[in-house]
């Protein structure tokens, strides 16, 4: 009688932990469900992008706008789409980089090509204010923009004849712009600490294919500089955390064919330390990093295989113990100008320049279940539990998931 008890008791067991079991696949399947977006597609839009999310987990986008040489902004307001022009004087928004305030009021950096200047658009509420913050020679290549804690911006960028590492910060009543490093910088990447000191990964060239990736930090008194190693001229994507340490993913040089691994590293109390995070995919274009709220790096990039007939976009996340990269995209012409955005309930927004049609395209998680995904041309697959699909939503939008 005890035993049939101990067995009758071993079998509810079983069944609860199968129906858990069940449960947790399906909410995980829920969880990794992928959208795919075009915002614009009208004319050759954002080869230079850039993304940023608000309180309410709503995108904002600042991009070049190649056919007309435009800088254009777009932002989700809940429901739809809200796409305007902010400067249309000349051919300016080239190296674009956005920001939003404590109102969720966006804050863009840029290059004026017509004139060599850096420029800075902020919207106050009720108007785009202008300004040309940097008009010394020709200035603003691979602008970067990060607020402060009193809401005024910090900028870094390149110019392009006098081969220098730029900086520029708003104190309340005018510009502060000074030199970091003579080099002929053509993009950079900024983030504040807590101290709302800048800290700055660049790139500059030594050969036609082969750069150098370096890192500048404000100490409070003077800068100081680590050469992380050579790679790519796509950029470097830098992030600090609370601990005012920095994380720095770029391209470097994985073989004598100049072909380049996605690595990432990071300063903490004991020394620098790095880590090729996907050793199957060779990298195409430039990376995207951020921190979440336990400030782990998630970092977002287009690779391709080692044949080059197969690219991919790939989104890589640290859980604290190990990486997680998931394919989000599979495809033959690859993209451009990713920019990865979390939003505070760490879900990630990105956003990159498909090459073939010209679009800014915008992908994001979206919860769901096994029954209402859609299936297009009989392609469904599973992946260690993950569910694969690839749909048309109104010709605009992609649902997949790894």
């Amino acid at each position: 009688m005890k035993n049939k008890s101990k067995l009758i008791t071993v079998c509810l067991v079983i069944v609860i932990i199968g129906a858990l079991v069940i449960i947790l696949l399906k909410e995980n399947v829920a969880t990794r469900v992928w959208v795919i977006e075009t915002v614009d597609s009208e004319g050759d839009v954002s080869s230079d992008n850039s993304l940023a999310v608000d309180s309410k987990g709503h995108p904002h986008i600042c991009y070049y706008d190649y056919t007309h040489g435009d800088l254009k902004y777009a932002y989700w307001n809940g429901t739809h789409w809200i796409i305007e022009v902010v400067d249309s004087n000349g051919d300016v928004g080239r190296d674009c980089s956005i920001a939003l305030d404590s109102n969720d009021f966006p804050h863009i950096s840029y290059y004026d090509a017509t004139n060599g200047n850096l420029k800075y658009a902020w919207w106050n509420g009720t108007d785009w204010i202008i300004e040309t913050v940097d008009s010394d020679g020709d200035v603003g290549v691979g602008s970067s923009i990060m607020l402060d804690s009193e809401g005024y911006p910090h900028i870094s960028y390149g110019t392009y004849k006098n081969h220098k590492l730029k900086y520029a910060r708003w104190n309340g009543t005018s510009w502060i712009i000074e030199t970091v490093d003579n080099k002929d910088v053509f993009y950079t990447s900024i983030a504040l600490d807590r101290n709302n000191y800048p800290h700055i990964a660049y790139i500059f060239p030594v050969t036609r294919m082969v750069c150098v990736i370096k890192y500048a930090r404000w100490n409070g008194n003077s800068w100081n500089f680590k050469t992380l190693g050579s790679g790519s001229g796509w950029g470097a994507s830098l992030a600090v955390d609370r601990d005012n340490y920095p994380h720095i993913c770029c391209g470097i040089i994985a073989n004598d064919r100049l072909e380049y691994r996605l690595k990432y590293f990071v300063l903490t109390a004991t020394g620098w330390s790095s880590k090729v995070i996907d050793s199957e995919t060779l990298l195409e274009s430039n990376p995207s990093l951020t921190l979440d709220s336990y400030d782990h790096p998630h970092i977002c990039y287009w690779g391709y295989n080692k044949y080059g007939n197969t690219k991919y976009l790939k989104y890589a996340s640290y859980n604290g113990y190990h990486w997680i990269i998931e394919t989000i995209k599979i495809n033959k012409s690859g993209g451009w100008s990713i920019s990865l955005a979390l939003d505070n309930q760490n879900n990630p927004h990105i956003i990159y320049y498909d090459p073939v049609n010209g679009d800014l395209k915008y992908v994001y998680k979206k919860k769901n279940t096994i029954n209402n995904i859609i299936e297009i041309n009989g392609e469904l697959s599973m992946n260690r539990f993950l569910m694969t699909v690839v749909a048309d939503k109104k010709e605009s939008s992609q649902i997949c998931g790894e």
